[in-house]
């Protein structure tokens, strides 16, 4: 019985190892430019990080008032993902990346 949860836990390691090798690999120039959704997620991520009244819950409009709204947990989360990887390309990649290795692992 054990050696079938040990051969069960090292798929798992394995298929999240190839996941966050496929993912990162080429990371910074596949592909050549940002999504629109990952810009302007950094946008109000840097915005709600310089708010000095900015609240935990609530939201903020992706784009404009009424449209697609963006939970503060979620920028906060953003924010701290742009500090981790730097305030550049690299750390705006990363809020997609984690949340999508992520998936993988839980799934």
């Amino acid at each position: 019985m054990a050696r079938g949860r040990w051969t069960f836990v090292a798929a798992v390691v394995g298929v999240v190892a190839l996941a966050v090798a496929f993912r990162c690999w080429r990371l910074a120039s596949v592909p050549p430019g940002l999504y629109i959704d990952e810009l302007l997620t950094a946008r109000n991520a840097f915005a709600w990080r310089l708010d000095p009244h900015a609240s935990w819950l609530g939201t903020r409009p992706l784009l404009q008032p009424g449209w697609v709204e963006t939970s503060n947990l979620y920028l906060a989360f953003a924010s701290a993902v742009l500090r981790l990887g730097g305030d550049g390309l690299l750390g705006v990649r990363l809020i997609s990346v984690l949340p999508s290795l992520a998936a993988v692992a839980l799934l």
